[in-house]
């Protein structure tokens, strides 16, 4: 029932002609003409008979006019059609990023209705882009520009596989489509921006770098023997390996080093409500969530700390730089194969990022079978959804679609039933957060 109610309402928003200010015209006329059927009970004076004949005219005007633009925007829509079906998907549309802000669908050349405009939507597997305005240009060809702006937009893998452009009219009442197969793939890095809090300190030796606070035991070297010296302390010899070679070994000391050079970030995309998450909702929290991690990232740039991100799926890269780092983040996706205990080493990792989304119990075993986690970053993502629900909220279901798609993801969310389980782990997350820290495991 759900799944045929989300294709009727992208059947709305996408190949329905007719569009919301044509109830509204209708209303208007049905308005009219009861005025007009009540003014003719008082037939007789002067301001009677002129009132009438506003009515008339104006009923009229709201006649002929809508029917103009219908003509005008069907001329535009033929025209474009006409050009459209004759093009190569491939070589006539490209998808490029224009600056940090904004993606550009680059078109051929398309006429817009007389006064009216052109809305193209680009139909992909995890969301529908609407553009917010176009451009046209004419070097080095002539061509329309879609441009959509990536604050509108989630972050990440995106396989797109229809364009639809739309003829609206100059009163907004006829929205005429054209679809265009068109199949390719593109990547939205996440924004940052968001605030984080003190940047963790280098764990990871590979090159002495950088100065660290609390001082590391340097892996292995209980492990390293040597013939036992004069001087050497009997307490370290290892008996077991005499008993088999009839020689003296000692074990050396642990040593303790006062440098790292880098920051070993663990991000986790365990989602365990994935199955019974809506796609819409996951889409909103991974977003939020890449994000938050981008933020993070991008920070340590600034502060030129060197850090490596050790991803739990294949489609992340183990260690880049500058604009391959937002693309790798972008790739990642929720995932249910890897949770905490197979995927995070603690030896290794500076930064640990869970989310609402975490296992609690996998979290807490985690920190009982260490003795430190140095820096753990909590990312709640129920509150992205939060938003009190007005009357004129539920009343748009009816018809009008919310300008922001985000608010309507944020009134569904309401009736999901993750969100009361969501919300009960978060408050575990951050109560086994906080024992952890009172009890030094967790800086």
């Amino acid at each position: 029932m759900l799944k045929r109610w989300q294709q009727l309402n992208h059947y709305f928003r996408t190949r329905f002609i007719l569009q919301p200010n044509f109830i509204r015209l209708l209303g208007l006329l049905v308005l009219l003409w009861a005025l007009h059927r009540w003014n003719t009970q008082y037939e007789g004076s002067a301001v009677n008979r002129l009132f009438q004949q506003l009515i008339t005219l104006s009923f009229y005007t709201l006649l002929i006019v809508p029917v103009v633009t219908l003509l005008l925007t069907v001329v535009s829509w033929l025209w474009n059609w006409n050009r459209l079906r004759h093009l190569e998907p491939g070589q006539s549309f490209r998808l490029m990023a224009r600056d940090r802000d904004t993606t550009v669908l680059k078109m051929p050349q398309l006429v817009a209705p007389l006064l009216g405009r052109l809305q193209v939507l680009l139909q992909t597997n995890k969301q529908l882009w609407i553009s917010k305005r176009n451009e046209q240009h004419r070097k080095p060809s002539k061509s329309t520009w879609a441009l959509f702006e990536q604050q509108e937009l989630f972050s990440g893998n995106y396989e797109t596989y229809e364009i639809i452009v739309r003829h609206v009219d100059m009163l907004g009442l006829f929205a005429i489509p054209v679809g265009i197969p068109w199949v390719t793939e593109w990547i939205v890095p996440p924004m940052g921006g968001l605030p984080q809090s003190d940047l963790p300190e280098p764990r990871v030796t590979e090159q002495m770098l950088q100065k660290i606070k609390h001082w590391k035991k340097i892996e292995g070297e209980w492990l390293h023997y040597k013939k036992f010296d004069w001087g050497d302390d009997v307490r370290r010899v290892v008996w077991p390996v005499f008993a088999r070679s009839r020689e003296l070994m000692v074990r050396q000391p642990e040593l303790q080093e006062p440098y790292a050079s880098h920051v070993y970030i663990y991000a986790s995309f365990y989602q365990q409500y994935l199955d019974g998450l809506a796609p819409e909702f996951a889409a909103m929290m991974a977003d939020h969530y890449r994000r938050s991690i981008w933020s993070l990232l991008e920070a340590m740039e600034t502060s030129d700390v060197q850090f490596r991100l050790a991803p739990d799926q294949s489609a992340g890269i183990a260690h880049v730089t500058g604009h391959q780092v937002r693309e790798s983040i972008a790739r990642l996706e929720w995932q249910l194969q890897h949770n905490l205990q197979e995927y995070v080493k603690p030896r290794k990792a500076s930064v640990l990022i869970v989310h609402s989304g975490t296992d609690a119990d996998a979290l807490q075993q985690l920190i009982s079978q260490n003795k430190t986690l140095p820096h753990l970053v909590f990312i709640p993502l129920s509150g992205i959804l939060k938003r009190p629900l007005r009357l004129r909220d539920w009343l748009s279901w009816i018809w009008l679609p919310p300008p922001d798609h985000r608010d309507a993801i944020r009134k569904r969310w309401w009736l999901s039933p993750v969100r009361q389980q969501m919300l009960h782990n978060e408050k575990r997350l951050q109560q086994i957060i906080a024992d952890a820290q009172r009890s030094g495991k967790i800086h």
